[in-house]
């Protein structure tokens, strides 16, 4: 039964994001903050950061990344550097 219900909602969840609209729009900046996982996105052609941005294009929407990924920062660091790197 669990299993069922799970293929179910993963069947859902899929059938939903198939028809989901992209918010972001050419030409906006996208900024990604967070820590080393944040890095290592940006700085490896696998990395999550290069293929939200490779999807993106994909699907006709070309955006300007902005890493913000610091090794070993905690919540209290991007917090602090929120303005600096992705508001400002």
């Amino acid at each position: 039964m669990k299993i069922f219900l799970l293929a179910g909602t993963l069947l859902l969840g899929i059938a939903h994001s198939a028809s989901a609209e992209i918010l972001v729009r050419t030409g906006e900046k996208v900024s990604f903050l967070g820590d080393s996982i944040t890095a290592f996105g940006w700085g490896n052609p696998a990395g999550y950061v290069k293929l939200i941005v490779a999807g993106l294009a994909a699907n006709g929407v070309k955006v300007d990344a902005a890493p913000a990924g610091i090794g070993g920062h905690k919540s209290n660091n991007l917090l602090n550097r929120l303005d600096r790197d992705v508001l400002s």
